[in-house]
């Protein structure tokens, strides 16, 4: 098989003027022309969410934990738990806009993230990176540690958005409190909605006021493949005729995918914090449709305090951030917010369908749970007992089936010896990177007071 260095073809071309999607339609030209079809597409998004994730239902019903369990398991303490789509289960009300896909989703509880130097708020880079919340990261973050894997051949490694009330205030384009490369560098990511469509789709329009046209790439194809036809044997010469009529056919597929405007930059709106958070996602899903990019983090609230997250007047019906005033409501309140997120999630899966795997987990804190004086309606999650919420399967690569699974704790964890369950946050990241990839032999700083065991053997197929 001829092996073709697509990269440097591309680079060849001089085509870069239309943004990073028309650098992605070239590398799939060059890869199909070429015999070199990739695997079927995979992607993955991580979501990062300030003010914690409700774990127990409370006063208002917006927690994760199944009322079958009839308040088993409320401390987290106890052994392994897994319901099933097939026995069922009441569907969690936040959960709501995934009830056409629940057989594809998995609700997990009880992933410790312990680490030293945890504050009660947003320890920064803590959950994305699994190491202490300093301020600076303990190492790569998820996102950037399975790019820097599978991104490799794509026009962009990653795509990191989000946005928080500071942000929003100082209209900041960048924001820094997530992300990361590697031990103390962290990575910005993008919080103006403009900026974001210039990144990912360029602002090149034809006279016509339509996007750039891939016609350019291939005519330089064909006439790049007549070249190399004379400098083969027959039996070459007719497989590369066969690698020209998969072009012929992408045209085509392309022709057909017109109305995605991969080489234009679209309009979204995006003033309330609800229209950002749709723009980005719409941008992603885009972004993944015209090949730009397989990996994108989204942080949304993360930083240092209750002020982090915005507003959402719209979907909450009150300014709900506004200090500490709000504790004892923030079930229902956080509920609706995260039960939105899960709106725009539905949608990315409906347009993506099987290549897409979200995972939407918290940047928590410590904070007391039951038995604390006034911890019974509390929204933290807390270290000790991080959810998440795991959406797709990539067809099969996962066995999220619709399951709720809490894994276990000998004894309720507190705040002086810090005891809590023995399967880390790191333990699913390692599962998702293995699904995308990226077998990663362990995950976080060696500063985890609960130790990485290696993916999930529940979930990774």
């Amino acid at each position: 098989m001829i092996r073709y260095h697509r990269r440097r073809f591309i680079a060849g071309l001089g085509f870069a003027a239309g943004g990073a999607a028309l650098a992605a339609i070239a590398d799939k030209l060059v890869s199909r022309a070429y015999g070199q079809e990739p695997a079927a597409q995979k992607f993955v998004v991580f979501w990062f969410i300030g003010g914690s994730i409700q774990v127990q239902q409370g006063q208002t019903g917006w927690g994760l934990i199944p009322p079958e369990l009839k308040g088993e398991g409320e401390s987290g303490v106890g052994g392994a738990v897994e319901l099933s789509g097939n026995t069922g289960f009441t569907w969690p009300k936040k959960l709501a806009p995934l009830t056409a896909i629940r057989n594809k989703v998995a609700i997990l509880d009880n992933l410790n993230n312990q680490c030293p130097g945890a504050s009660a708020h947003g320890s920064m880079f803590q959950a994305t990176t699994c190491s202490p919340g300093s301020g600076l990261p303990g190492g790569p973050s998820i996102d950037q540690a399975i790019a820097q894997v599978v991104g490799k051949e794509s026009a962009m490694s990653s795509i990191l958005v989000g946005y928080n009330e500071r942000s929003i205030q100082l209209n900041l384009e960048r924001n820094v409190d997530s992300f990361a490369a590697a031990q103390g560098s962290p990575i910005p990511h993008t919080t103006s909605v403009p900026l974001l469509l210039r990144e990912l789709f360029g602002t090149g329009v034809s006279a016509g006021g339509k996007p750039p046209s891939p016609k350019p790439i291939m005519d330089s194809l064909r006439l790049d493949i007549k070249r190399l036809e004379g400098r083969l044997a027959t039996e070459e010469r007719g497989a590369l005729q066969d690698y020209l009529r998969l072009v012929e056919q992408f045209e085509a597929q392309q022709a057909a995918r017109a109305k995605l405007d991969c080489g234009l930059a679209p309009s979204f709106p995006a003033g309330s914090p609800e229209e950002m958070a749709t723009a980005m996602t719409q941008a992603l899903t885009l972004a993944f449709q015209c090949g730009i990019s397989k990996v994108a983090g989204i942080a949304i609230g993360t930083g240092g305090d209750h002020e982090d997250m915005p507003a959402y007047s719209a979907t909450t019906g009150e300014r709900i951030f506004d200090g500490h005033s709000f504790e004892f409501d923030y079930s229902r309140q956080g509920g609706l917010i995260q039960t939105f997120h899960m709106s725009l999630i539905a949608e990315m899966h409906k347009a993506l369908g099987d290549a897409l795997v979200s995972v939407y987990t918290c940047d928590s804190g410590m904070a007391p749970m039951e038995g604390d004086a006034g911890a019974v309606f509390t929204h933290h999650a807390t270290n000790y007992r991080v959810p998440a919420i795991v959406v797709g399967d990539w067809g099969g690569a996962l066995k999220t089936g619709g399951r709720y699974l809490r894994y276990g704790a000998k004894v309720a964890y507190d705040h002086t010896n810090g005891v809590g369950n023995n399967q880390s946050l790191a333990d699913l990241f390692l599962t998702i990177a293995h699904g995308m990839g990226a077998p990663l032999a362990t995950f976080g700083g060696p500063e985890q007071v609960v130790p990485t065991t290696g993916p999930l053997k529940e979930l990774l197929a």
